[in-house]
């Protein structure tokens, strides 16, 4: 019998041909995560827009400390998106792979608080 599956990892790639221009509404904004500021804000929607997964929902400062020392970590790829009370609604945060022969990036994490899930945000 095999173990009930908990997640699933997709693997998606696409050519950026042309650059991309998010619209969101006027009252909210995109602002670059500043370390020993926004931390405590992070978690706290991380754990509201992951509630209930096995293992991104818990995560702690130290989880998350742990991810900007690794070489990787670039607070300029890490993006909050703020709401009219300018709280974090969502997040994405880009792991770019300069180390490699074609660099390339990822979408290492990308939320949004459930207040605005299925809100035409995403």
């Amino acid at each position: 019998m095999s173990a009930p599956k908990t997640r699933e990892i997709w693997l998606m790639r696409t050519q950026l041909l042309n650059e991309h221009k998010e619209v969101v509404p006027a009252e909210f904004s995109w602002h670059t995560f500043q370390v020993g500021v926004d931390e405590a804000e992070f978690l706290a929607a991380n754990a509201d827009a992951f509630a209930g997964h096995p293992e991104q929902g818990l995560w702690q400062l130290a989880d998350l400390t742990q991810r900007f020392n690794e070489p990787w970590f670039n607070a300029a790829d890490f993006y909050l998106l703020k709401d009219p009370d300018q709280k974090i609604a969502g997040f994405v945060w880009i792991k770019v792979h300069i180390e490699r022969l074609v660099p390339d990036a990822e979408i290492y994490l990308i939320g949004l608080v459930q207040q605005y899930q299925l809100k035409g945000l995403c």
